[in-house]
């Protein structure tokens, strides 16, 4: 298995949302990707994913939470293992990459939004010791100092 850095962006028109790393994880035989995560600032998530809007609005004061502040949080989207390669450890070798990654790039915490019945994300996010900031019915808001 290899992980791949790869600068990444996502393009609405004219301008350029979304710009962070997509991280993957090919098999080494035919180099085909079979995982993969996206890092991101949280502040462009923000304003393009409306699960962060609507838990962090839920939470009293929420900028006041020093990993909440601007250019010290990076967030993690939508972390993917094909079924046939679960539970060999790639989740949480992907997820332990991103912790080197941030502290590269200067960043402080790491987060996740991550629905509750999602138990392969949740058993990751545990065992890395992620704390929660914030549930709702849906989600669990995980966050951890790097």
């Amino acid at each position: 298995m290899t992980l791949n850095e790869n600068y990444y962006y996502k393009v609405e028109g004219n301008i350029t949302i979304w710009p962070g790393i997509k991280l993957t994880i090919n098999d080494k035989t035919n180099n085909n990707e079979i995982g993969r995560i996206f890092i991101l600032d949280i502040d462009v998530m923000y304003d393009h994913d409306v699960k962060i809007k609507k838990i962090l609005e839920t939470i009293e004061n929420y900028t006041t939470y020093d990993f909440l502040k601007e250019t010290v949080t990076l967030f993690l989207h939508n972390l993917y293992i094909q079924k046939e390669y679960r539970n060999l450890g790639l989740g949480k070798t992907i997820r332990s990459y991103t912790e080197n990654l941030g502290k590269k790039y200067g960043y402080d915490y790491l987060s996740s939004i991550t629905k509750k019945n999602n138990i392969f994300s949740q058993k990751i996010n545990k065992k890395l010791e992620y704390k929660i900031l914030k549930s709702d019915n849906d989600y669990d808001f995980f966050y951890k100092k790097i």
